[in-house]
Parts: C-alpha cells; structure tokens; sequence
C-alpha cells in the first residue's frame, strides 16, 4: 500500500495525486493543474480514477529542456556516484536521482521523464496498490 512505498527505500518514493485520463489515445494521470504523467499502455486503470501517482526517483530520466513532464530544479545535491536533484512538480517536491552528470542549477526548467513501466498507483480513498 502507500504507506509503506512511503517509507520503504531510500530516497523515498515521488507521490502527486491526480486522475486517470488518456491523452492522444494514451492512458496517464492528469494532476490537478493539469500536468500529465504517463502510465503503461497496457494499464487496467479505468479512466476517471482517482490515483495517487508513485515512482521512485531513480526511474525518472532528467531530459534538459526537451518534452517531458515539466518542473523546476530546488536543490542539485551531488553525493558520489549518484546526484539528486529536488524538483517542484505541481507545487510539490518531487526527487530525481541520476547518475549522469549534468550540469543543473536551481531555478532552472527541466523535463522529466518517468519510466511507465516502473509507476505504482494507489486508490486515493484507500491507499492501497491499483495494478497498472
């Protein structure tokens, strides 16, 4: 369930809330401002769910200013071999953790890019785990 995707690994998993909907004929969450993350095609959700959208932050791709998921660099916090860098998606904090070296700075737009086959989704009424 949720909770404990909450507190099961380090760093701990991007949570964002939102629907599930289809764009161009893809399946994906709309969050409340808008902002659409992609899901697998072959998810069992049923469009107008309402989901709670998690991944871990080592299954994003950081994609510069190319498409994605747009948000905001925080904090580039380089920590050895890996770098994580503290994005606002949404108005939430949503960590990235790569082991590229970019050169990031805060305040800087940067296009997300989630693996779909790596997304959880939980019921939000619930918590408990949607199969995708």
């Amino acid at each position: 369930n949720q909770f404990v995707a909450g507190f099961i690994g380090s760093p701990a998993m991007n949570f964002v809330s939102g629907v599930v909907s289809s764009e161009n004929g893809a399946p994906v969450v709309r969050t409340e401002q808008g902002t659409l993350l992609p899901l697998p095609t072959d998810t069992n959700a049923s469009e107008g769910d309402a989901v709670t959208y998690g991944i871990r932050p080592e299954h994003v791709s950081l994609h510069g200013n190319g498409s994605g998921v747009q948000a905001e660099i925080q904090v580039v916090e380089p920590t050895g071999s890996d770098t994580f860098v503290l994005t606002h998606l949404d108005g939430q904090e949503f960590l990235v953790s790569t082991k590229e070296r970019l050169a990031l700075e805060p305040g800087q737009n940067i296009a997300l890019a989630p693996d779909p086959d790596q997304i959880h989704l939980f019921r939000r009424d619930s918590g408990q785990q949607r199969v995708t």
